[in-house]
Parts: structure tokens; sequence; C-alpha cells
């Protein structure tokens, strides 16, 4: 008996959990976020003390890229980020923004990186607003944002320095 009981109970839990899945693609079309559509529009806190729009960006592309401190594939993908932010700034925007994290916590990461992120700096999304109206449910989530503010491409999952690259060059293209 305690044996079918569980069977039932693992079936039931099978099912619950496909149903979530199928839940979030609707999801994310109910928002419109896809290649295509227009990126919803935010404003965020960056670390630096400013508030951000994502709107205020246009009229060149947008790397918008959610992250956490506490995400290892996030922490070792950051980097990439970090150059391509300093070596790319004429042609993209990058637009970091860590999911659900403190300024503070954020901060003391940045700082204890002894200079490497000097002159990065990530919007802080405290209470996941963003994150939900993206979509995110899994970091790192990247989306590139055409210069007049649509969605052109999506990564989940942490990129190579090659790929990353890669992307970039095709976002900048793309907008030209």
């Amino acid at each position: 008996m305690k044996k079918n009981f569980l069977s039932g109970f693992y079936v039931f839990l099978a099912g619950a959990a496909l149903l979530l899945c199928c839940a979030f693609p609707v999801s994310a079309q109910k928002t419109g976020i896809r290649k295509g559509k227009q990126a919803p529009d935010f404003s965020v806190k960056m670390t630096d003390g400013t508030e951000l729009m994502l709107s205020s960006l246009r009229g060149k592309p947008v790397l918008l890229h959610f992250w956490a401190t506490w995400c290892p594939p996030c922490v070792r993908e950051l980097p990439y980020i970090a150059k391509i932010a300093a070596e790319r700034q004429d042609e993209i925007t990058v637009l970091a923004i860590s999911a659900g994290e403190t300024k503070e916590t954020v901060v003391e990461y940045i700082n204890s990186k002894d200079g490497d992120f000097s002159s990065f700096v990530s919007g802080c999304d405290e209470d996941s607003s963003i994150s939900f109206m993206y979509n995110v449910t899994a970091i790192p989530y990247t989306l590139f944002i055409s210069a007049d503010g649509i969605i052109t491409d999506t990564q989940m999952g942490a990129y190579t320095p090659e790929r990353l690259k890669s992307a970039v060059d095709k976002a900048v293209r793309t907008s030209e």
C-alpha cells in the first residue's frame, strides 16, 4: 500500500513539474519576451548610485545581462562581460543586472576583485521585479536589444569568450 501511494505521489509531482514547465513559455509569450518583440522598459538602480532607464540607451545595441554573485557560471562569465563593456563601449552598451541581490552585496563583490572590475557598474534588481518582467528563470541570462529597442537574441547560460565576441559582433552588425 505504501509503495502504491509513493508511486502515485511521484506521478503527481512529475505532472505538476510538467505543468509548470509548460506554463513558462506561455508566460513569456504573454509578456513578449522573445526575439522580434520590443524589450519592456524598466528603471534600475546602479551600483554607482545612479538610476537608469532601459529606454534611455536607445541609439546603439544593448547587451542586457542578468547575473548574481552566488552563481558560479555567472562569476566565471562576468570578466568577459566586463571586458566587452570596456573594449566595445562605443559600439554596444552593456547593462548587467544582479538578480535579487542588494547593492551592498554587489558592490562588495566587485570591490573584492582587486580592480578587475574598476569600470564595471551593475544594476541591482533587489526585489527581482525586472527579472520577473523578463521571465528570468535561470542565470546567467543574456539578451541583445537593437538600437531601436527590439530583442534580437537571447542566451540562457554562460558564454565562452569566443561565443560572446561573436554574439556582440552580430548585434553590432545587425544594428548598423
